[in-house]
């Protein structure tokens, strides 16, 4: 192997001191390499040899800590001035097991340990795993949250309605447990807390003056620049036109639009009422150029007004109601948030109480202890950090754009005032905020920062390795391509401009493959539905994946070859890797296609289908009935397993013995007769008994033994199998922890954890021949030769910007506002603020998150995404025109919804030039031999067995209540309504129209119009959401609709149907009026209600009750009575009219009867009011 020559730049970092120093570096520019060179160079100095043990090396990962001593070790030996024979040197070695190469959380551990005293806590304490530490902070929780219920405080109650809206208070504990986590981010998380309500009390005189506000209002800015410089060029393009004359009114329409948004623009600089008054923006109407020659220049034109219209259209909600209105609305929410804070307070002080008297910490509290005796309240270093920091040399950080707030304090305060501190990370692969990493640190240390050549003695210096040792040249031009024109410091976190692009470090003989992107559109003749990931569905990607395999196959059986150091070789499948952004969501059709081909796969998945494995089921199972044997589920999978082996014959034999009581009773009885049920039963009382005075993991462990579980489990499933029940056995193990060790709260636990998908992680579970398919997060700081970057179109996870409650590290909390007189809740200004800037900052860590994946591909990359039938409509909208070349403006990149539209935007920069890859369409992409080959190959599944006929002993049986089978148990109003009348829904279709069209199916190749479903569906959300205080015209309601469409409750095409003028007709009506001025209005009233089945079937005879449910459109209260509303969408006319309504008569008088039980109130009226014929019919009255 040949010796390490450091580039120029890595010799920089790897030599230079005299202040603290940052390395920005690049993917695949050996930053591992120059970390270890830099400490070997300490160690080995000739001058003044430094001991390993006086340096501290913080790490991410426990394997990175292994895998960096290990390099540390190898260098060593391999290092030209380092002398086995030297006494010295070889102390070094001997010192490697001591040296402190860790992660931050096992540095705190030991620095707490040695220094409890100074805490109060015992140097014993253990560290709950997390699964440990969420059993104690639930129970935690419910603590808190039962005392918060005895007390009765309103604004508490206030709470529960607000985030609940209404229905349970489920919310109100995941809300408490999200901002337990927001404040641990913080170095003083009750400063922190006690400054957000602070805040919240704060006057404004204006909202533009909020943080919130400044968020919106920059907003504001973006588009509007935006927009000027595109109306700009296209005025220029119009006036440099030929035909100028021609287009006269075209420019002066479009210089009257940029005239409004320069007024926009100014008054965002103004503040919130400015802005109020500056929109909506008017359009005037499009004129009519009649000139041929203009033809091409004026649909270009109209396309790009029509997308400014769009685009600024969805301004107008946010700024719709005056700064006054909408900071007394922020206020009125303070109350039930400063109740949510002093939650999180008692919530920290019983979580706090409970791990004391377990002598537990969690990884938190391992940072916030070290930091309390790190520093003093006003941030100074203590003594004892003095004294820390005078053992180490050099601090050394790797990864450190992935660090906290909290670690910063910790390295900071260890480090002799930073003049020691080296640090090494790369901020375009920051993708880690779920765990608290902000990489805001870093690129604020990069811009405080001067070039290491140029910094003068302690002055931070930074050094920025670009040289990229993992890629071939055409997969780093691609990088550059795409990185350079889409990551910007609003979307990214930094600006990729020529001092960040990646520079290849290897050269190569011959050119290499140039990276490819395909858009997979579905098979008209083998998909019946549209199912496009580009536009929000993501059932599309069955299609996609099946082209990866395909592509796959050919790879790896055709004549491709790929590099393997100096050598050319066959693409083998070990050499392969599928990473995705979600493998919860999207392994199982990769899985699935390629095992079609006969692909070996290999995943080192989350164990997201952990607790849906046969070995693990029934050793759950197994569990369960140890607890409480008389649950008969449970019970006959623990038979039926492996472990036992009965059959479904068996089983049957067993119920014989007992038919009224459970089958564990029954289980007994042929105990008596059947040696197979004694020696079940035998084996069942003897764990029952261990389970008694036994630690958990203990039992586990001997029923293992026991049952041979793990032999049986091998047999079947192999090592992966067993893998898994080591797994179950690891969980145990870190229960006990938490000092709730009972078999029963650990079997909740696991229920829990099944649940909400929160299965354990997975080592790899596959062989090194196989295609290895993961995550990108897991993909980072590994490489593969051939990467397949998939499912690319999906959307990006946006739900941290949802829920009535939300929050951010520096803005604080925001909610809605709740009006439980009218049944609606409105974003505060705090929580729009606080959604914008959340999206962009996810937004951000998409970025990072592409770069990341794009960046581990060494030999060739392959992109791939679920394009759908409607790509092609769809192009113009997400690639705009964007001018050739340009890097694409950050308010283009910040709009869209998936990486796929990101390289749309990128490749419609090209506009037919060459391009660093190649685009294509799946069906135009060039098949090889081998990929034809492909199509035929496929595994059979094995025949199925006949099954062994159920034994017929003592199995006759009568059933006491036979009358009552056909009688459901549950009934919603509509099938009651349907079984009431065999005449069609006049939803469905117009009254009067023929019935045989209904017959004839559109073809699936034509576009579809929406249906009465959907169009339905329309309708009715946006009469629920609609803000009535915004009813007043035709054109508030349309804003209104924008405002839907903008948070995502409509879609693009469900907008379109809605319309404004019938829904305002509705509310300028009679009708309307009484709803808008009633005391009391309910929308989308759900309700549930048991009632005799003579009630609703007349025939019936007998006693049995059923369960109704419904939802009721509307109702309000008028003169303490009830007036009822259902809406429909059908047209009818007048003279069909009580025709049709008296065909919802069931329907109504159930709603009716329903609300006089429920209210005690009698309901008056009950109104049918079609919609979109504007006719309205009393069924009660009429």
């Amino acid at each position: 192997m040949s010796s390490f020559k450091p580039t120029d730049s890595q010799k920089t970092a790897i030599e230079n001191t005299g202040g603290p120093l940052l390395v920005s570096a690049a993917a695949g520019s050996g930053k591992t390499k120059v970390l270890t060179s830099r400490l070997i160079k300490y160690l080995t100095d000739p001058e003044k040899p430094r001991d390993i043990t006086n340096f501290l090396i913080i790490t991410y990962t426990n394997a990175a800590a292994a895998e960096l001593r290990s390099k540390i070790s190898e260098d060593l030996a391999k290092n030209a001035s380092f002398d086995n024979k030297n006494t010295a040197h070889r102390k070094q070695f001997a010192l490697i097991p001591n040296a402190h190469i860790e992660t931050i959380h096992r540095f705190c551990a030991r620095l707490l340990r040695d220094n409890a005293h100074l805490l109060g806590i015992s140097p014993e304490f253990k560290i709950a795993e997390q699964e440990a530490a969420g059993v104690i902070l639930e129970a935690s929780l419910n603590a808190v949250l039962h005392r918060a219920y005895s007390r009765g405080d309103e604004d508490f109650l206030a709470l529960v309605d607000s985030i609940g809206y209404g229905k349970d208070d489920l919310g109100v504990a995941k809300i408490l447990a999200n901002v337990y986590s927001a404040a641990e981010a913080h170095a003083r998380p009750e400063e922190w807390i006690l400054m957000q309500i602070e805040n919240l009390g704060r006057h404004y005189e204006d909202a533009g003056e909020t943080a919130w506000g400044q968020v919106l209002l920059q907003d504001v800015r973006n588009a509007a620049d935006y927009w000027d410089k595109e109306l700009s060029e296209i005025l220029s393009e119009m006036c440099s036109c030929p035909h100028r004359e021609a287009l006269f009114k075209l420019i002066d329409n479009i210089s009257e639009t940029q005239s409004q948004i320069h007024d926009l623009n100014r008054a965002a600089g103004i503040g919130w009422d400015a802005v109020n008054k500056a929109l909506p923006i008017t359009f005037p109407r499009f004129p009519i150029i009649k000139n041929p020659d203009c033809a091409f220049i004026v649909e270009n034109v109209k396309t790009k007004r029509n997308l400014c219209k769009k685009n600024l259209a969805l301004l107008a909600p946010i700024f719709a109601v005056s700064s006054a209105s909408i900071l007394h609305d922020t206020k009125q929410t303070a109350p039930v948030l400063i109740s949510l804070l002093n939650l999180v307070l008692d919530l920290k002080a019983e979580y706090t109480a409970r791990k004391k008297r377990l002598s537990v910490l969690d990884f938190s509290d391992l940072e916030h202890l070290a930091v309390s005796i790190l520093l003093d309240e006003n941030g100074q270093k203590t003594l004892l950090a003095k004294k820390v920091s005078l053992g180490f040399d050099e601090v050394m950080v790797d990864e450190y754009q992935d660090i906290s707030p909290v670690q910063e304090e910790i390295v900071k305060a260890v480090s002799k005032d930073e003049d020691n501190l080296f640090v090494v990370g790369d901020v375009k692969q920051s993708i880690y905020g779920f765990r608290l990493a902000d990489p805001t640190i870093f690129t604020g240390r990069y811009k405080s920062s001067r070039s290491a050549e140029e910094a003068a003695p302690g002055e931070r210096r930074r050094v920025l390795l670009s040289e990229n040792f993992r890629s071939r040249p055409e997969i780093l031009d691609f990088a550059n391509a795409v990185f350079g024109r889409i990551m910007s410091e609003p979307v990214g976190g930094i600006d990729y401009g020529p001092d960040v692009q990646l520079k290849p470090g290897l050269s190569f003989s011959t050119p290499g493959h140039i990276p490819e992107i395909v858009a997979v559109v579905p098979n008209l003749e083998e998909d019946d539905e549209d199912n496009s990931n580009i536009d929000g569905d993501v059932s599309g990607i069955r299609a996609e994946a099946a082209f990866v395999a395909e592509r796959i196959f050919a790879l790896v059986n055709g004549n491709e070859k790929i590099f393997d150091g100096d050598l050319r070789r066959q693409v083998e499948y070990g050499d392969i890797a599928i990473l995705l952004r979600s493998i919860k969501s999207s392994i199982a059709p990769f899985q699935a296609e390629l095992f079609k081909l006969g692909i070996p796969v290999s995943t080192s998945e989350p164990g997201g289908d952990f607790f849906y494995k046969k070995e693990i089921k029934y050793t759950i199972a197994l569990l369960k009935i140890i607890d409480n044997p008389h649950q008969d589920v449970p019970l006959i999978a623990a038979l039926m397993s492996p472990l036992f082996g009965f059959s479904a014959d068996d089983i049957s034999k067993i119920r014989t013995y007992d038919r009224h009581s459970d089958l564990f009773t029954a289980t007994k009885l042929a105990a008596r007769q059947d040696i197979k049920c004694k020696e079940f039963i035998d084996t069942l009382y003897k764990l029952r008994q261990l389970s008694g005075d036994t630690e958990l993991s203990l039992l586990i462990s001997y029923i293992y033994n026991e049952t041979n579980s793990l032999a049986i489990a091998a047999a079947d499933g192999g090592d992966t199998a067993c893998a898994r029940l080591a797994r179950l056995l690891e969980l145990a193990h870190s229960f006990e922890s938490s000092g709730f060790g009972s078999l029963h709260r650990f079997i909740d636990t696991l229920d829990s954890m099944a649940e909400e998908g929160k299965a354990p992680v997975m080592p790899d579970s596959g062989a090194g021949g196989a295609v290895h398919i993961t995550t990108v997060h897991k993909s980072k700081g590994l490489q593969y030769p051939v990467v397949f970057y998939c499912d690319v179109g999906r959307g990006f996870n946006m739900q941290d910007t949802k829920g009535s409650v939300l929050l951010h590290k520096d803005m604080g909390v925001g909610a809605d506002l709740i009006d439980p007189l009218r049944g609606i809740k409105y974003p505060t200004l705090a929580k729009m603020g606080i959604a914008k800037k959340l999206r962009e900052e996810a937004l951000s860590e998409e970025m990072r998150i592409m770069y990341v994946a794009v960046t581990r591909a060494m030999e060739r990359l392959y992109i791939s995404f679920s394009a759908g039938k409607k790509f092609a409509e769809l192009y113009p909208d997400i690639a705009p025109d964007i001018s050739l070349g340009s890097k694409i403006d950050p308010y283009i990149t910040g709009s869209k919804k998936s990486v796929a539209e990101w390289l749309i935007c990128v490749f419609g920069c090209y506009g037919g030039m060459p391009s660093p890859f190649r685009f294509y369409l799946s069906a135009d992409y060039p098949k090889s031999s081998a990929a034809l080959k492909s199509s035929s190959k496929s595994h059979k599944s094995p025949d199925l067995q006949e099954e062994t006929p159920l034994s017929c002993v003592n199995l006759s049986f009568s059933y006491d209540y036979e009358d009552d089978i056909y009688i459901p148990s549950k009934l919603s109003v509509t099938e009651i309504k349907n079984a009431a009348r065999d005449e069609a829904d006049p939803e469905a279709w117009s009254l009067g129209q023929s019935d045989f069209s209904s017959e004839f199916l559109r073809p699936v190749f034509e576009k579809r119009k929406a249906g009465a479903t959907e169009v339905g569906t329309a309708a009715h959300t946006v009469m629920q959401h609609i803000n009535y205080n915004m009813t007043g015209s035709a054109d508030e309601i349309r804003l209104e609709i924008e405002r839907l469409y903008s948070e995502n409750r409509l879609s693009d095409d469900e907008a379109k149907t809605v319309s404004a003028e019938s829904i305002y007709t509705f509310f300028n009506s009679d009708l309307g009026k009484r709803a808008k001025s009633a005391s009391r209005v309910y929308r989308e009233f759900p309700f549930t209600l048991l009632i005799p089945v003579s009630e609703v079937y007349v025939d019936y005879k007998g006693n049995e009750k059923s369960l109704i449910q419904g939802k009721i459109d509307l109702f309000f209260e008028e003169e303490d009575e009830i007036v009822l509303v259902d809406y429909k969408t059908g047209k009818v006319s007048a003279s069909y009219l009580k025709e049709a309504a008296e065909k919802h008569k069931v329907q109504l008088l159930l709603y009716a009867k329903s609300l006089e039980r429920i209210t005690g109130k009698l309901v008056k009226s009950a109104y049918i009011y079609y919609l979109y014929s504007n006719l309205a019919y009393d069924i009660l009255n009429e």
